[in-house]
């Protein structure tokens, strides 16, 4: 709901759980806890009739990869949620990797959330990869 309120009511931010959303300029941006944003460009909301019902569905301006051209994409908030999610989750495994780096284990390589490290044979191990990694980021929202 927070979503649509704030396309709907330009330059109110709303917030739920730490994370913010907004309209400025004509960009909907979503604020997450890191600081970082996502961005959508030109979000508009249009009605439309789904199963009998009236309902408000928000679209944007974004790259279609089928004809690889700008144009109007549609989206919900589940699809809004994976989009959060998937930047949480790479928020969480860029500062996982600097960890690493601090303390001696150079990142190679990275797929998804699979970090690859290469050491000197006989240093560090598996198990102070894991304590550096689950090492908890302070964030103040």
């Amino acid at each position: 709901m927070e979503v649509i309120s704030a396309v709907q009511y330009l330059r109110h931010c709303y917030k739920f759980k730490g994370t913010t959303f907004n309209v400025k300029e004509d960009v909907f941006d979503i604020r997450l806890l890191s600081g970082r944003k996502l961005c959508y460009h030109r979000p508009r909301l249009h009605l439309d009739l789904r199963y009998g019902n009236q309902v408000l569905e928000l679209t944007y301006k974004g790259r279609d990869s089928d004809i690889k051209k700008w144009s109007g994409l549609d989206t919900y908030g589940g699809k809004l949620t994976k989009n959060i999610f998937q930047a949480i989750v790479q928020d969480i495994l860029v500062y996982a990797m600097n960890n690493l780096e601090c303390a001696g284990y150079p990142a190679v390589l990275h797929i998804h959330d699979d970090i690859i490290g290469e050491v000197k044979k006989g240093t560090g191990s598996f198990e102070e990869c894991k304590e550096i990694m689950g090492v908890h980021a302070t964030v103040v929202p």
